[in-house]
């Protein structure tokens, strides 16, 4: 019997947090996903249909859970996109796949979203241990030389908050961090909802090492780093992992303050149009849409995962759940022909990471004056690294 075809608008489900604590970005990742509907139903839709996505708020596990469960039940969806927090991703992911629904993940990076063998989960993005890796190979390659102290002597700490992705994110670190032959310090989680990081503060201040290495949600990382001004806790640098370190939110809270910090995360807006086909274009669009710059990369990375599902969609022709994901593994898209530069080829059942795209990359990006600029790896970079070592807060106007 042949698979039903298309018939009136096409229909989707997605999930991301709009409130909550994780909202600025989970906004932010919304919008890409809302633009690249726009942008594809200006051209026509899918093979004529309309794209028409239902988007739920899921803030947390719980709500996540409840909304993507309504969606399928409810709504009927047979595709579902999300989610922005690895650890909601985590949990609805285990629904979609149990009543055999598409959930295609556009910005979740915990690698264990796809490490369960499940055969209807898709993830577009990057991972969290390639961001790890960045951090953990720009501190070995270009920040120990700068500070003049060799890798098996250099001093590392790393933090985490406590919730999927950080935990994902920490151990990672850590396990690069031996590899690389530094002399880690400590590793410390904390909780994701703490009021009050003064203890970690004080702990780090103590053993004084010479790069802290943090993955951090916007609340956790903009507390961490008011309060190591109000302590004076200062590392010669801090490499962030992405999300609270990269947001714009950032450097909005501490102006000058945040010269020098680094995150390593998805690729950037600053990227060659030639190898990010699409880039520029989108940059426009947002701004016009939404009349301010971009918050971080996830609205980016979340337009161009999107634009990739379209892609799926027209050549499966179909919602059914069999033929989208056929689909799907057929994807077969090179590096440098995505707005976000990444190709798309998804790891087939059987392999570890089955249902995560292999060919993506992050990199090291550094706050310089306003400026999120790619330094590192050497054939991103837009700049050199400025700022290093950090100046301590004594010496800060």
């Amino acid at each position: 019997m042949a698979a039903p075809k298309f018939s009136g608008e096409i229909r989707l489900g997605a999930l991301y947090p709009r409130s909550g604590s994780n909202s600025y970005l989970g906004e932010e990742a919304w919008r890409g996903v809302e633009l690249a509907m726009r942008v594809q139903n200006a051209k026509g839709g899918i093979n004529g249909k309309e794209i028409k996505i239902t988007v739920a708020d899921a803030p947390d596990i719980q709500t996540g859970v409840s909304e993507v469960e309504r969606l399928i039940s409810k709504e009927g969806m047979k595709v579902v996109m999300g989610t922005f927090t690895s650890g909601v991703a985590y949990a609805t992911t285990v629904v979609a796949e149990r009543n055999g629904v598409v959930y295609w993940e556009t910005n979740g990076t915990a690698d264990n979203i796809t490490q369960r063998g499940l055969k209807y989960v898709f993830r577009a993005s990057s991972r969290m241990s390639q961001s790890a890796a960045g951090a953990v190979n720009i501190t070995k390659d270009a920040l120990a030389p700068m500070l003049n102290i060799p890798v098996n002597q250099l001093k590392v700490a790393v933090i985490n908050e406590d919730t999927q992705w950080g935990t994902e994110s920490g151990k990672y670190a850590e396990q690069f961090s031996k590899a690389a032959g530094f002399q880690l310090l400590a590793h410390e989680a904390y909780s994701a909802k703490a009021v009050d990081l003064s203890s970690l503060v004080l702990k780090l201040k103590t053993l004084n090492p010479d790069v802290l290495i943090a993955a951090s949600y916007i609340p956790d990382a903009n507390l961490f780093w008011k309060q190591s001004r109000e302590l004076g806790f200062m590392p010669k640098a801090l490499v962030g992992m992405g999300s609270g370190h990269t947001a714009r939110d950032f450097y909005k809270t501490f102006g000058s303050d945040a010269n020098g910090v680094f995150s390593a995360d998805f690729p950037q807006y600053d990227q060659n149009p030639e190898a990010a086909p699409g880039i520029t274009e989108y940059i426009q669009l947002y701004r016009k849409t939404y009349n301010e710059e971009m918050r971080g990369p996830q609205s980016l990375v979340a337009f161009s995962s999107a634009s990739t599902l379209w892609d799926v969609l027209a050549r499966a022709n179909s919602m059914d759940p069999e033929v989208i994901r056929k689909a799907i593994l057929e994807t077969d898209i090179p590096v440098g022909k995505t707005p976000v530069g990444w190709g798309e080829k998804f790891a087939p059942q059987g392999d570890t990471n089955m249902g995560t795209n292999l060919r993506t990359f992050t990199a090291v990006m550094q706050w310089q004056d306003g400026k999120f600029v790619t330094v590192y790896p050497k054939e991103l970079a837009a700049g050199p690294i400025q700022f290093m070592p950090l100046r301590k807060w004594s010496e800060r106007k």
